[in-house]
This record gives C-alpha cells, structure tokens and sequence, in this order.
C-alpha cells in the first residue's frame, strides 16, 4: 500500500470525457480505491477531485481533425508537467505520443478498447475508397503500441489476440453491479418500456428496433425508450423520431442509466452482423443482466452461448424487424417469464460479468509496473 500512495498515474483521453464510465467510473475509480494518487486527463468543464481522482479538463474540440493532430501535443505537455510513474493512453490517436513519453522514462500502457483495424472499416467518416488503407495503418499502430509499451490492456480477447501473449492482459468492460442494486421497480409494477442504452446507430439496429416497437400491436401498449449518442444521418432520425412510440432521452448519466433499466421491461442490443461486432462484449448486455432485465439480442455466436447458458434472453436476426417485435411481444406478454429471465440475467452477471474481478487485474497490472518504476 505504501508503493501505492506514493505512485502517480495518469489516464489520458483526447477522444472520450473525462467521466467516461470505462476511464473514470471503473479503471481511475479501482485504482484510486487502491491507493494509487490518480489523475485523469480529458475533456471536462473545469479542474476538479471526485472519489480521489483529479481530474484535469481538456477542452472539446468539435473538429475531429484537430483533434487528432493538435490535442495529443497538448496532452503531451499535460503528461509532462504532472510526471506520472505510469501512463494509461485511451485513444489510436495517442499512441505515436506514447512513444515519446516512453523516450522521455514513463511507464506507458495502451487501453484497447476496440479492434482498431476492424473499426475503421466501419467508420463512415472515412471515404469507402481508403478505409482498407486506413485498416493497415490502423494495424501499425497497433504492432507500434505492442513493440514500444510496457503492457496493453484489452477489452476483448478478440481485442486482445492483436498484440503478443506477454504483454495483454484482457480487462473486460463489465458492469460495476453495486450499480444496478435497488434502483429498481418491482417488475410487476413496470409499464411495457422496452430500453436501449448505447450509440445510436444504424448498424448498431437503430432501424430495426424502431420498426419493431411499431409492428406490435397497439393493445401492447410498448414504447421504445432509447438514450445515447446519435450516430445517424438527420433524415434517417427524423424517420424514427415520427413515431409515436418512440422516446429519446438523450445523453444520460449512471443514474440516469439506472433510473431506466430499472423501470423498463426489457432491453435491446440488436447489433448488425459486421465484423467489429461479432466477437464484441458490449456493456449493454451485461448492464442489462446486471439490473435484472431480460434481453432481446442479436443471434452471434459468441452471444449466443453467454445467453442461452444464462438462460436470459431471446435471440433473433437483427436485420429482421419482425422477428425482432415478435420476441418483444413474446416477453411483454409473459412477465413471469421475462422476469425470471431477468432474474437468471443477474444471478450470471454476479457469476462471471462484474466488475470486480476485472479491477483486480488492472490493479495487480499497475502493482508489477510500479515496482518497477521505483526499483
């Protein structure tokens, strides 16, 4: 313990809030819990110290171009002045800083959260004609992290078989599930609310959800309560926003996030099959199974065996609109079902999805690189 509160680190974003709940809410958080004098460095309004973190604001840019080339040097600057014993670097974009800050004596670690060569291929902000060529440069970022880092935490194996045995330790992005204790109605008591908490996208089935929400009859009653970034063009938006039986909330908090799962019926993940997808461990679905919830959930394999053993949700073709409203019905119309679903969810998200498990490996991680930061 004494290591540790001696021992400064640094989470550093150019990408991502300074609150973002991977960051902040579990790795800083774990972290600071176990005496580390942490800091994180990211956009915020302003200076300020919550749960033992410091966190120091970075301004948001709204350009994504000159977020790209101008905030890592000032974030290089930053890292600089606060000399922490090890470095904890979110975002691609960082990674070429990262070498430098290795040149310069820190402990660097690079946080993959996602397959970056196959997130590229999906992103629609690169022209369709350079996104292969963008993917390969994608990639050397990823072998440069591996060859000049300390460690690289992964989110997913998926993630995680990029990079060499030696130096990934896979650090899933779980629920924290003191989260999701008594933030609920009992759920009898539920009105027919059927929650999807994430970006807003059309492969993410922003499409698909909302056409099934409208293909239920009207005697279910059901609305479509959606929070999250939007991803998607104006036009396509305004589509799904006509209907009558959808809501959105917007960006929410935790407790917002809590307030929702914990008054809907059901949640959604009825992401589209492209490759990014396919192996992924999105936090929605462990959310859901951390607050009780059945789910309605894209038939990938990967899911398929987490849910079926778990026994706590339907799976469907998340292109197909209509399969989709017909496991929606099929859990509104049966509550003691989907809530023993629900209560299957939680029980397998204690098992094997918290977070707990995940912060002791981060924090045994930072434990090997500050003994040899001080030796």
């Amino acid at each position: 313990m004494a290591l540790r509160r001696r021992t400064r680190v640094a989470h550093v974003t150019s990408a991502h809030s300074a609150l973002d709940v991977r960051i902040f809410e579990k790795e800083a958080r774990a972290l600071a819990d176990a005496g580390y004098d942490v800091h994180v460095v990211g956009q915020h309004t302003g200076p300020a110290t919550r749960q033992g973190v410091e966190i120091h604001a970075l301004r948001s840019d709204s350009s994504r171009l000159w977020r790209m080339l101008a905030v890592p040097v000032r974030l290089l600057l930053r890292v600089r002045r606060l000399q922490p014993a090890i470095c904890q670097l979110h975002d691609p974009e960082l990674i070429p800083i990262g070498v430098i800050l290795k040149l310069m004596g820190f402990r660097v670690i690079y946080d993959a959260h996602e397959d970056l060569g196959l997130q590229v291929l999906n992103k629609g902000w690169i022209p369709r004609p350079i996104r292969r060529t963008a993917s390969k440069f994608a990639r050397f970022l990823e072998r440069m992290a591996a060859r000049r880092f300390d460690a690289v935490v992964a989110a997913t194996p998926g993630v995680a078989a990029n990079y060499p045995a030696e130096k990934v330790t896979v650090i899933f992005n779980y629920p924290r599930l003191a989260d999701f204790v008594g933030h609920g109605l009992a759920h009898k008591d539920r009105e027919p609310c059927v929650a999807y908490v994430g970006a807003v996208a059309e492969t993410r089935g922003a499409l698909e959800m909302a056409e099934a929400i409208d293909l239920l009859p009207a005697e279910a009653n059901a609305r479509l309560v959606v929070a999250g970034e939007l991803q998607i063009g104006s036009e396509t938006w305004e589509r799904i926003e006509r209907q009558d039986r959808v809501e959105y909330q917007g960006v929410i908090d935790r407790v917002g996030v809590q307030r929702l799962l914990g008054s809907a019926r059901l949640g959604l993940v009825v992401l589209h099959p492209v490759a990014n997808y396919l192996e992924s461990y999105p936090v929605k679905l462990f959310e859901y199974m951390a607050a009780g919830l059945p789910v309605v959930a894209s038939d990938f394999p990967l899911w398929r065996s987490i849910i079926t053993e778990a026994g706590c949700g339907l799976l469907v073709n998340p292109r197909d609109a209509g399969e989709i409203a017909s496991a929606i019905g099929d859990l509104l119309a049966d509550p003691a079902r989907a809530e023993e679903m629900g209560r299957r969810g939680r029980v397998a998200a204690e098992a094997a999805f918290s977070w707990d498990a995940e912060a002791g490996k981060l924090v045994d991680l930072y434990d090997r690189l500050a003994r040899v930061a001080t030796a």
